[in-house]
């Protein structure tokens, strides 16, 4: 359903055993619909107009989601996604990083061009991928609390 101009995605509801679901590219302001598919696994909610992050009730194997592109400002509701692993939001308005502590299962999480200015608040998370280019640090702190990352890409930033 990528590239549809859709504004809603009513009518989701009754697909509850779709796993992977990309609404890309649309004009969609929720996702609230989504809390009826309960196999979810995979969300490319990227390119639309979401101003919050999983405003739907969320199903327990939600392991990937994409809401780069979107109009989001901070990061909500993600402690009810244990098994994500996968987050990218990537050119965003988000100005801090927090609601992600309890996220143990995270993996690679994506923040490139945001207004972040301190990477804070992600304290003894297995996070082995960073990424945060473009945006406004001005120094290098908050990583001695990752111990498996691997890799970091702070560039464009003004370190």
């Amino acid at each position: 359903m990528t590239e549809k101009n859709l504004n809603t995605i009513n009518g989701i509801q009754k697909y509850i055993y779709l796993q992977n679901i990309d609404v890309s590219s649309n004009n969609l302001t929720s996702l609230k619909a989504l809390s009826c598919v309960k196999h979810l696994i995979k969300l490319n909610a990227s390119n639309n107009k979401l101003k919050f992050t999983f405003d739907f009730a969320p199903p327990a194997n939600l392991e990937w989601v994409d809401y780069s592109g979107n109009k989001i400002m901070t990061i909500q509701k993600a402690e009810a996604n244990q098994y994500l692993k996968y987050l990218y939001l990537d050119n965003n308005n988000i100005t801090a990083i927090h609601g992600l502590e309890t996220n143990k299962n995270l993996r690679v999480l994506s923040l490139n061009g945001n207004q972040i200015q301190k990477i804070e608040n992600l304290p003894n998370l297995w996070i082995e991928e960073l990424f945060i280019s473009s945006n406004q640090l001005t120094q290098i702190e908050g990583l001695d609390s990752l111990p498996v990352l691997r890799t970091l890409d702070l560039s464009k930033n003004q370190i």
